[in-house]
């Protein structure tokens, strides 16, 4: 009877062990296919959003200081606006058929002062500035909003075919037009290449710089850098060349990057 008993309770007990480890196997498989989530520093903080890193500023108050220290109170101020929000800003180059060689050479010396912080777009418009305000203006990327506009304003190609009054009253379209897009814009003018023997075309220039100050309208004149006769920096459809391009570019470049 006791030997019975006894056989009884071990064939029990060798159950039990027999349940506990099938038990532990299936615990050490679920622990193997559901692992916890390490706790330690090097562990990864997958409840956390990411940290964007926003990098250095583009540039320092005194940079942007010295870079425009030949441009004009409103070009600083409406940058600097710029720098302490923490945006870029951006400018357009608006003008006749050439104006894209020299908003190229332009675009080069700012983005080698100013970096990513400040952009030139060209908009060249092969017409009178009557075209322009009637079919070329809307075409321009004004959601761009461009915080500086440099408009030359199609003198050249206005002769003796708009009126100087007409002339002006389109340079306060695209000014307004601008001021839409941003109510604090820098407008500045520049006018185009000068050509020899120009007669009427003088008295066209000197009305454009006299529209300048008398409405406080910046104005870069690049014809301090063109020889005494420029047909030297002209073709013989007196359209700058190479020169030409740098002698009006670098007027530019003068102005808004200052050595």
């Amino acid at each position: 009877m006791r030997k019975g008993l006894l056989v009884a309770l071990l064939t029990l007990l060798c159950g039990a062990i027999l349940v506990f480890s099938y038990l532990s196997y299936q615990e050490k498989l679920n622990q193997a296919s559901n692992p916890e989530p390490e706790t330690g520093a090097d562990s990864e903080q997958t409840d956390e959003q990411p940290t964007t890193d926003i990098g250095e500023p583009y540039l320092t108050a005194e940079e942007l200081a010295a870079f425009t220290a030949n441009a004009d109170q409103k070009v600083l101020d409406v940058l600097k606006a710029r720098l302490d929000a923490g945006e870029t800003a951006q400018m357009v180059v608006i003008g006749s058929a050439d104006i894209q060689g020299v908003a190229d050479r332009l675009a080069n010396a700012v983005q080698e002062a100013y970096g990513e912080y400040l952009t030139v777009d060209a908009f060249a418009y092969d017409g009178t500035s009557t075209e322009f305000v009637n079919n070329g203006m809307q075409h321009l990327a004004w959601t761009n909003d461009y915080d500086i506009v440099v408009y030359e304003p199609f003198t050249l190609n206005n002769n003796g075919v708009v009126v100087i009054e007409d002339e002006r009253a389109h340079i306060a379209q695209v000014e307004e037009r601008a001021m839409e897009a941003v109510q604090d814009v820098a407008f500045i003018l520049t006018p185009p290449q000068p050509i020899p023997n120009a007669g009427y075309y003088q008295t066209q220039i000197q009305s454009l710089k006299d529209y300048a100050q008398q409405q406080s309208i910046p104005l870069i004149d690049h014809w301090t850098n063109w020889p005494e006769d420029p047909s030297e920096f002209l073709d013989e459809s007196h359209r700058p060349t190479e020169q030409g391009l740098d002698a009006w570019a670098n007027a530019l470049i003068n102005y808004f990057v200052a050595k």
